[in-house]
């Protein structure tokens, strides 16, 4: 949570701590002399929090902040608030760990995405940072061993090799999640540089979602982030259409057929085909309706209103719209078919209001801006239309 003017008080009995009122309760805060350790107020007392709480001090509003925030800040040596700046995770420990082992700074300089996952040990009990104090001038190999356990096989030259861009919550847990997957294998030292922001969408519950052959090629590619979002959305519908048509049971056919992709194409054949099959299969069985949609269609917007339709506008645009008939037949989502600027295929929630969930062009390629444009002033106009019957 940022500290900002907003939520940050004083206190005549307190004048070297910074108060502040959050959605969690009252917090104190010590400055920079006095260990900024953090307390809560708790049934009329202060209880100490130990692990880190998650106050970002150090941020592009707190240069122009007056009063106790620019106070505190001031107290904070200089060359540690250049080096804690850029985390905005865990920024409190990082603070904590600079100011309790000032030499840890040459590793936040050197190999600032192992410092911070040191700093993760380090935030789940600040009672740890005077031992691990002493680790951060250990070898780089030591501290990689610390983290990952004796038998793992990341090395510091992989850490090098990794681009952070945010240093966020959301970023932190992609990369954890993606070493974590891979601590055991060697083959990730090959990687050339990577971002973990991207790399780490193809991880989850420590495990990769691509194929690993996949995952090399796109980081060789250098893809992005919105890319790989997209890989593994197609994906999941792969996986999705596979267990329709041959039922979960057959997972490890799934694993054993998935390991001889080599490139995202090979991903996209697959799942056009697995397309096709289920389109000449849906066109065997009978159309049902599906439920109203909330808005009305214009021109340029339509809706579609039966499950043929679905299926053909999921062959005409060559992506796999047609598997989310079950959430549309639920009420869940509702399909409209953009007809300009751009063709494309529109999911929206049926909530209150109605939410964008996909816009995609054929072979699920991302709209243009002024598509994109288009469909949210439609959903804007027509969000206060009542359901009815379309023409």
């Amino acid at each position: 949570m940022l500290i900002t003017e907003d939520n940050v008080f004083t206190h005549r009995q307190d004048p070297y701590c910074m108060h502040m009122r959050t959605e969690w309760g009252i917090f104190r805060l010590a400055n920079w002399q006095g260990g900024l350790t953090c307390s809560r107020w708790a049934r009329g007392n202060w209880v100490h929090v130990a692990a880190d709480p998650g106050l970002i001090v150090l941020h592009e509003e707190s240069t122009a902040h007056r009063g106790p925030i620019r106070d505190f800040i001031r107290r904070i040596p200089m060359e540690v608030q250049h080096v804690a700046r850029r985390f905005r995770h865990l920024q409190l420990t990082v603070l904590r760990f600079l100011r309790c082992a000032p030499a840890s700074a040459d590793l936040a300089c050197d190999v600032p995405d192992l410092f911070w996952l040191l700093c993760r040990v380090a935030s789940e009990d600040d009672r740890k940072l005077s031992v691990l104090a002493r680790t951060a001038s250990k070898k780089r190999r030591e501290i990689v061993r610390l983290i990952f356990g004796e038998q793992t096989m990341l090395t510091p030259q992989l850490f090098r090799k990794i681009r952070l861009i945010r240093c966020d919550y959301e970023e932190f847990l992609r990369m954890w999640e993606m070493l974590y997957a891979e601590s055991q294998n060697d083959r990730i030292l090959h990687w050339p540089s990577f971002a973990p922001d991207t790399v780490g969408r193809a991880y989850r519950n420590g495990q990769p979602i691509l194929p690993y052959k996949i995952i090399v090629r796109c980081i060789s590619e250098g893809i992005d982030a919105v890319r790989m979002d997209r890989l593994v959305a197609i994906h999941r519908d792969t996986w999705k259409m596979f267990c329709a048509l041959r039922g979960e049971a057959d997972a490890k056919l799934f694993a054993k057929i998935a390991q001889a992709w080599k490139t995202p194409d090979d991903l996209m054949r697959h799942h056009d085909k697995l397309a096709q099959v289920a389109i000449e299969r849906s066109e065997e069985e009978h159309s049902v309706p599906l439920p109203v949609p909330p808005l009305f269609g214009t021109p340029d917007i339509t809706p579609i209103t039966d499950s043929a339709e679905l299926f053909r506008e999921g062959r005409d645009m060559a992506h796999c719209v047609y598997s989310q008939l079950e959430q549309v037949l639920r009420g869940e989502l509702s399909i409209y078919k953009v007809l300009r600027p751009e063709r494309a295929t529109l999911a929206i929630s049926r909530g209150s209001p109605p939410q964008i969930v996909e816009c995609s062009l054929r072979g699920n390629e991302e709209p243009s801006f002024a598509t994109m444009e288009s469909v949210r002033d439609w959903l804007k106009l027509s969000a206060s239309a009542s359901t009815g019957v379309y023409s």
